[in-house]
């Protein structure tokens, strides 16, 4: 994850695999299988953990960066 944090916008556009890494859901994503699930464990530590939540927060605003560059 952190890789995709210093990828350039070309290699965001490229890639389309990296959205379910940086952003994972409770079900197996249709698009990538090698991405991770969310589960029970994985919720709570996200919610004890400051650190996760930092990693989400970055993650998002690389993406908000990366679709700006659209507006």
């Amino acid at each position: 994850m952190q890789e995709m944090w210093t990828w350039d916008f070309e290699k965001l556009e490229c890639a389309h695999d990296y959205i379910q890494w940086l952003f994972p859901l409770p079900e197996r994503s249709a698009f990538n299988c090698d991405a991770p699930i969310v589960d029970e464990e994985v919720i709570q530590a996200f919610q004890s953990n400051p650190h996760l939540r930092q990693n989400l927060l970055r993650s998002f605003r690389v993406m908000l960066q990366f679709y700006d560059r659209f507006m």
